[in-house]
């Protein structure tokens, strides 16, 4: 796991990264519990969406059903961090070509389809200086403990 400091110095006063054409619209995870996914995934395409001008809409499906490192386990939940290690070494297809079914499948990677991957990952220290400095690149994955 790879931590970064950052520090809060010149942000904007307010930033829509969806005035930029770099955000989805909201995608449904339906009683799949891979919201883990759904973070990773929307991360990825802002991100391609910022260095490329292309926005892309990418195959949480892929992540359900091929991603299963340590603690990721599809619709039963995971981790942000696994599914970007995974994404180290592997491509997303496109959402068109590995669609979304909100249910656990057998894993159809291909290499070849794959059209966007992670070259690197950095976990934030837990504060809102980071969290603020990050968002000034662009939209982080960011996952919540609701049951504590």
């Amino acid at each position: 796991m790879k931590k970064q400091t950052l520090n809060i110095e010149d942000v904007a006063d307010s930033l829509d990264w969806r005035d930029k054409n770099v955000v989805n619209a909201v995608k449904d995870q339906g009683q799949c519990g891979s919201c883990w996914a759904f973070s990773t995934v929307g991360t990825v395409e802002s991100r391609w969406a910022i260095k490329s001008g292309t926005l892309l809409s990418l195959s949480e499906q892929e992540l359900v059903d091929c991603e299963h490192l340590d603690e990721n386990a599809g619709c039963d939940g995971g981790l942000m961090d696994d599914a970007f290690t995974w994404l180290e070494t592997h491509s997303l297809e496109l959402e068109t070509a590995y669609p979304y079914k909100a249910t656990d499948g057998k894993c159809k990677y291909s290499k070849s389809k794959g059209k966007v991957g992670v070259a690197k990952y950095v976990d934030l220290e837990q504060s809102d200086s980071a969290l603020i400095t990050a968002l000034q690149e662009g939209p982080v994955a960011v996952g919540v403990a609701a049951n504590d």
